[in-house]
Order: structure tokens, then C-alpha cells, then sequence
């Protein structure tokens, strides 16, 4: 899947997506994201992120982040991370990363 192409990986299915592309993906499906692309992982789907890719992982999806990757889930589940990608669990509010150089700051006037 390339540029803004939009995708929907089932079963055994594997996806390589580029560029602004935008991939879901259930069961065992693998899908490899580069660029500024975004991936819903539910089910046992596999996902590679790199570059700027987004994901959102459900079920008992594994996920692998590199590069300036950043990746969210509900609950706290299996992730590779690498360079400077993210890994934010929404029901802790805790954010992962795997880079020490990385500097965070509260952005003032944000809710919260």
C-alpha cells in the first residue's frame, strides 16, 4: 500500500505500507509500516513500525518500533522498541521509550 491508499489485512494476509497509507489488520495478518503510515493491529496481527509510523494495537498483537515510530494500546502488552520510538499504555498513562537522550515537557496551558 503506497500514499494514501487504505487497507484492510485479514487471516494469514501480509501488508507493507508506505507514506501516508493506512492499514487494519486482524487475525495473523504481518504488516510492516514506514513513513508517515498508520496501522490498527487487532487479534494476533504482527506489526513493524519505522520512520513516523503510527500504531494502534488491540488483542494480542505484537508490535516492533524504530525510528521516531509511536505506538498506543489499552493495556500493556508485548513491544520491541528502538531509536526513538514511543509506546503509550492508555489505561496507565504511562509512556515507554527506549532512547535516554529523549527530553519530555509539559506543554503548558494543555488539560489535564
Amino acid at each position: 500500500a503506497y500514499d494514501s491508499a487504505t487497507v484492510r489485512a485479514c487471516d494469514s494476509a501480509t501488508v507493507e505500507a508506505w507514506n501516508d497509507a493506512t492499514v487494519e489488520a486482524w487475525n495473523d495478518a504481518t504488516v510492516e509500516a514506514c513513513g508517515s503510515a498508520t496501522v490498527r493491529a487487532y487479534d494476533s496481527a504482527t506489526v513493524e513500525a519505522f520512520d513516523r509510523a503510527t500504531v494502534e494495537a488491540c488483542g494480542s498483537a505484537t508490535v516492533r518500533a524504530c525510528g521516531n515510530a509511536y505506538y498506543s494500546s489499552w493495556s500493556l502488552m508485548e513491544c520491541k522498541l528502538s531509536d526513538n520510538a514511543l509506546y503509550r499504555v492508555q489505561s496507565t498513562n504511562t509512556v515507554y521509550y527506549a532512547n535516554d537522550s529523549m527530553k519530555f515537557r509539559k506543554q503548558e496551558g494543555g488539560a489535564g
